[in-house]
């Protein structure tokens, strides 16, 4: 039996039956957690290539996240030639909408706007009949939509409009779970503004002639106990005869089941690799600050981490191109701690899929013109932000994961969450239904701390920050992208970086610095402090991140933006004096390193040391926290 027609699957009837069906078969699948919906969806696209002779350029996948997409990519290329998984359209839906419209002649400007006007100029086209599209979605001999739930607001619009634009024999595989529809709501900071129904509650299936099929055995996990919980809590979500307040009884399911571990952060049995879930965003930033050890966060906002290998082997390579001589050479001078679980092997294949020159060899000018991306391709960069360590996310940012060990972290008193929330109810049960069906083999409960209620600063919308109150330090999210300046410790201006030897040292004492944190098992912490420099003949003030004796970064623009605002809500508030942004920002703590990116013929060329303006490639610390900061009264100052 060849390599490409291993088995893929357990034998399981209901997957089968569907990935098994003719090319031009239309079904809904209701897929469980756990019950093998990415599997069934790959296995689909392959038998589909490989027994039925569709041609790999005429199948289109769409999913919900980059994660998910890089999932599927990593899947079909195990089980097909690589040319083949390469002609594979897949995608989000936003990618989807983009790809649209380039392929329209769109000035590439105007794509630059935000998702929701992408998929609005998308579904225009497809409105309007735009022949380009109607000649690609012709070609298409099947389209594969996952997660069909999570699709809301503008994207109901548009997924309807692709799925009518297809001649009436194009097969379409729709995978959905009305239990895990949980982006009813724009976002997870306030849950403010709701977007009503989802693509399954709008589309007439029946009227487009699908057929109706089931995942229902869960492949997750084969613990008793655990299956319970899968069951009985999504009895809980789906069952409308139960008491009408549905979080609480889907609450009173995950509490029977699982150890109980309280709310102390510093006392959880946290291993690597572990989920540690919460409700709000601002609840796992404040837990996380109690992580004893190194940790990764999985939130929105962060800046792409690429992984940290890329960097360091080719951070002092100045010439146009690499041999694999060369690479094998550099990867093994390489302090083991950066490898994050890559061979060199591995490695090099990684970066010859996205960089091979004609001659087999990697161009360091086509890398870095994809890794310099503004979104660097998934496969390049780590799933989560940060090196190794427990993962704390929300809900909803776990979505489509799974852990061998999860810690769903819930609400001190449902009873009290329900007298005081406006949330709609019956998507709150499902939000910790989702949680609780995350684990393959562990699964534990504590209890999420309180917390106040979180706001955003309207310059950076991803920012959290606490209320403000002249009465009370606010505390801010610190880490995202723009918050630091990644060339900062490499930099030609002089009072950052006084020279190329000096920059060198600098990405050599980072990288030390980060090896003995990772030997310590222990996360020093960081300070920014506040100073001024002069750049360009002018004076700014600037946020230096140091721990002891260790430089470590300089803040970016984005941060003194926003600092500068929130002083001046909080000055508003107080109604005293002029408040600038504080000296410290305290209680902060590196997580890890990320590859940083200078992409071909860029102005950072010029603006950084040698070698890193040749190579283009140089290192950056992950560095994040929620501090409570203490904003500076100047009054009479000018």
């Amino acid at each position: 039996m060849s390599e490409l027609s291993q088995p893929i699957l357990k034998d399981d009837d209901e997957q089968l039956e569907i990935i098994n069906a003719p090319p031009d078969a239309r079904i809904l699948v209701e897929a469980q957690p756990g019950s093998g919906k990415t599997a069934v969806a790959c296995a689909r696209v392959i038998h589909l290539i490989r027994d039925r002779d569709v041609a790999p350029s005429s199948i289109l996948m769409i999913s919900f996240t980059r994660t998910a997409v890089a999932e599927m990519k990593n899947r079909i290329r195990q089980a097909v030639a690589v040319g083949e998984a390469t002609a594979i359209n897949i995608g989000t839906l936003d990618h989807t909408a983009f790809s649209f419209g380039i392929g329209c002649g769109r000035e590439f400007e105007k794509l630059m706007g935000s998702f929701d006007d992408n998929i609005e100029n998308a579904a225009r086209e497809l409105e309007t009949k735009n022949q380009t599209l109607l000649e690609y979605l012709g070609r298409l001999t099947h389209v594969i939509i996952d997660e069909a739930q999570d699709i809301t607001g503008p994207r109901i619009r548009f997924a309807t409009l692709l799925l009518v634009s297809l001649r009436s024999h194009t097969g379409v595989t729709i995978l959905a779970d009305r239990a895990q529809a949980i982006y009813g709501f724009t976002n997870d900071l306030d849950d403010e503004s709701s977007e009503g129904r989802n693509f399954v509650e709008a589309f007439d299936f029946t009227s487009a002639n699908f057929e109706c099929k089931a995942l229902t055995k869960i492949h997750r996990t084969e613990n008793a106990t655990l299956l319970g919980l899968f069951h009985d809590t999504r009895r809980a979500v789906l069952d409308r005869a139960t008491e009408p307040y549905r979080p609480g009884v889907v609450i009173s399911e995950i509490q029977k089941r699982g150890e109980s571990q309280g709310q102390d952060v510093q006392a959880l049995p946290l291993q690597d690799g572990d989920l540690v879930l919460f409700r709000k965003r601002a609840s796992a930033l404040m837990a996380s600050q109690f992580c004893p050890s190194v940790f990764r966060m999985r939130l929105p906002g962060y800046p792409p981490a690429i992984l940290p290998w890329i960097g360091y082997v080719l951070h002092g390579w100045t010439k146009a191109t690499m041999t694999k001589e060369e690479f094998t050479k550099a990867w093994n001078s390489m302090p083991p701690e950066l490898s994050v679980g890559f061979v060199g092997e591995r490695a090099w294949e990684l970066l010859i899929h996205y960089a091979q020159d004609r001659r087999g060899n990697l161009s360091l000018r086509n890398l870095r013109t994809v890794a310099g991306r503004t979104r660097p391709p998934v496969e390049l960069c780590y799933l989560d932000y940060g090196g190794l360590g427990p993962i704390f996310s929300t809900i909803h940012a776990s979505k489509g994961r799974e852990a061998d060990r999860v810690f769903l972290m819930l609400p001190k008193d449902p009873a009290e969450q329900k007298r005081n929330s406006d949330l709609d109810p019956e998507e709150e049960a499902r939000v910790y239904y989702v949680g609780a069906t995350r684990v393959r083999k562990e699964f534990f409960h504590g209890i999420a701390l309180s917390m106040f209620r979180a706001g955003r600063l309207e310059k950076n919308g991803q920012r959290v920050v606490e209320s403000v109150s002249i009465d009370k330090k606010p505390k801010v999210q610190i880490g995202l992208a723009g918050d630091i300046d990644d060339a900062g410790l490499i930099s030609r201006q002089v009072e950052l970086c006084a020279s190329g030897a000096e920059a060198v040292r600098n990405q050599k004492a980072l990288v030390g610095f980060w090896i003995d944190a990772v030997k310590n098992e222990d996360l020093p912490e960081v300070t920014g402090r506040l100073k001024k420099v002069t750049i360009d003949d002018k004076e700014k003030y600037l946020y230096h991140f140091s721990s002891g004796l260790h430089s470590l970064a300089w803040s970016g623009d984005g941060l003194s933006i926003d600092l500068w605002a929130l002083a001046r809500k909080h000055q508003a508030k107080a109604n005293f004096g002029k408040l600038r942004p504080p000296n410290e920002l305290p209680q902060l703590r590196m997580i890890g390193l990320r590859t940083c990116v200078i992409p071909p013929d860029s102005a950072l060329e010029g603006e950084v040391h040698l070698p890193f303006s040749e190579s283009g490639f140089f290192l950056a610390p992950m560095i994040v926290g929620f501090p409570s900061v203490f904003f500076v009264f100047q009054k009479g100052r000018k």
